[in-house]
């Protein structure tokens, strides 16, 4: 996956989202939407707590997933791996509403954003196409995350296994901002975005 940031149109993002992610310490991640003209794609926010340099940035990064968990409960692990700088990793809990509509929209309308947002509110975008390959293990696991029962026990459980012994080995991005109704609504208090910035 790489940066098209230069040549992309200029995306709206929900105001009061963005201040809430950044006033997060951190590492962390949020989910949202964004809109690009006119219509509206999932967007994982990363606020991250040192500068992605220009080189790494122009690189890319590979997106890591995967289904964890038991009969009785499931996680979603997402991996963001920029070769040369750092791996972060979270867990998100399928049985929350945002988590469930950010995924069924990023799976069902066939792409999402990725927003790396540094300490001074400067951002870098990239765009993901779902292609054929792409996000099987979401794919294949859709019903049962849709229908998830994982309680806030069993995702601390799991949170604390995972980050005991972390694989692939990275930094925790804490999932933050995760009942923020301003999340879904981009055009509710619409911040544009540019491809010079926030």
């Amino acid at each position: 996956m790489t940066s098209n940031a230069a040549a992309l149109p200029t995306l709206v993002l929900n105001r009061p989202f963005v201040a809430e992610v950044l006033a997060e310490a951190a590492p962390c991640i949020a989910l949202g939407m964004i809109t690009e003209r006119g219509q509206d794609f999932a967007c994982f926010a990363l606020h991250l707590d040192i500068p992605l340099p220009p080189d790494i940035a122009a690189a890319g990064f590979d997106l890591g997933h995967s289904v964890l968990g038991t009969d009785a409960c499931e996680a979603i692990q997402f991996s963001f791996a920029f070769a040369g700088f750092a791996t972060y990793n979270t867990l998100l809990n399928p049985s929350h509403l945002n988590v469930q509509i950010v995924v069924e929209h990023m799976l069902t309308h066939g792409g999402y954003f990725i927003l790396i947002i540094g300490q001074g509110g400067q951002a870098t975008v990239f765009r993901a196409d779902l292609g054929p390959g792409t996000l099987e293990g979401l794919k294949a696991n859709q019903e049962r995350l849709l229908g998830s029962t994982t309680t806030a026990a069993h995702d601390g459980a799991m949170v604390a296994q995972f980050r005991a012994q972390p694989s692939p080995p990275g930094q925790w991005l804490e999932w933050v901002c995760r009942d923020s109704p301003a999340a879904l609504c981009p055009s509710a208090d619409p911040l544009k975005l540019s491809p010079s910035g926030l």
